[in-house]
């Protein structure tokens, strides 16, 4: 019980920073992997440290002006240990969260994988959204991987934007 308490009041520590920065009253979010190519994730606006086109982060849901919602991808800082040696003594800039305001994100669609009668040999296809977006006159392909919430669930509000 008291480490469910502990981290209830980690995430909404994490949570009050994130608005902070944002400007912006986070009204829910979705832990997830955004997955592609690493050229499209860059072409998106998010640049892994890794180098590799994964990045794990939020899905934020936040309060704007009207009816509608602006929807970011979050990507947190994220720095090892042999990175922070290195950067402290190069004097580079230490690493800075990431976001993607993705209702900016021209001809931006969702889907969720169609399902069929092997679908139950592929358990991550119920949590996993596709997207694409045009970006330069170029599609650009990626994708959501889920860790709590069906896709269908998430897609539904991702398709509101």
């Amino acid at each position: 019980m008291r480490t469910t308490k502990k981290t209830e009041l980690q995430k909404e520590k994490i949570i009050e920073r994130i608005e902070k920065k944002l400007e912006r009253k986070i009204e829910s979010f979705e832990l997830c992997e955004l997955r592609g190519t690493i050229d499209a994730v860059n072409k998106i606006g998010i640049y892994p440290k890794s180098g590799l086109g994964t990045a794990w982060g939020l899905i934020l849901f936040c309060q704007a002006e009207g009816q509608k919602k602006d929807v970011y991808f979050y990507y947190p800082a994220t720095e090892g240990m042999f990175d922070f040696f290195f950067r402290q003594n190069s004097g580079d800039a230490p690493a800075e969260d990431q976001f993607v305001l993705l209702n900016t994100l021209e001809n931006l669609t969702f889907e969720t994988p169609k399902k069929t009668f092997l679908s139950f040999l592929n358990p991550d296809e119920k949590r996993t959204i596709f997207a694409r977006t045009t970006i330069k006159g170029e599609e650009v392909k990626f994708c959501f991987l889920l860790m709590e919430n069906r896709a269908e669930e998430v897609a539904d509000k991702l398709k509101t934007l």
